[in-house]
């Protein structure tokens, strides 16, 4: 069966494309995406620990006493990387907050690009504790939240050592 012609003209021409063609054309391109979106995913990479993303407490095992530092970060697909916003505690839950947005006047490169932030948490009293990282837009979308997990651990609240003054005369 014959296909009538569309009613687009050809760009520069007067001629009219056949709709075979122009359903050729479309269904190719598809396909070729397709398979190379299906290629990328399936192709075995010696690498692909880098594409998780992860929450690192500094230091490792923090007591009281230690200032706590919350490090994120991972890959992101385009250059519009997460950035720090804010943080809140609510119990044994530390929040924090990153906005994933281009700037003013600026476009996002549609590369994988790696990101990470630190933000301190201070001291925090002993116990177990929840790391939740929420990644927003401001156009409204919000990712899947990152999770990480942590004790704090009692210890020596620092010590001041006063010792006397001794003056000599010599």
């Amino acid at each position: 069966m014959e296909l009538p012609l569309a009613c687009l003209p050809c760009p520069g021409r007067d001629d009219l494309i056949p709709i075979s063609e122009i359903m050729t054309r479309n269904v190719v391109a598809f396909l070729s995406i397709g398979l190379l979106i299906v290629t990328t995913l399936l192709t075995p990479s010696s690498s692909t620990a880098q594409w998780d993303d992860y929450v690192v407490i500094q230091p490792p095992q923090p007591t009281e006493a230690d200032e706590i530092y919350i490090v994120v970060g991972g890959m992101w697909t385009n250059s519009c990387i997460p950035r720090y916003y804010y943080h809140s505690i609510y119990g044994n839950t530390v929040m924090i907050y990153a906005v994933a947005d281009a700037p003013p006047g600026v476009f996002c490169a549609m590369v994988i690009t790696a990101w990470e932030f630190a933000t301190s948490v201070g001291h925090l009293p002993a116990g177990s504790y929840t790391v939740e990282l929420r990644i927003f837009s401001l156009w409204g979308w919000e990712c899947s939240p990152i999770f990480g997990y942590f004790n704090v651990l009692p210890g020596a609240e620092s010590i001041r050592l006063y010792l006397p003054l001794v003056v000599t005369s010599g």
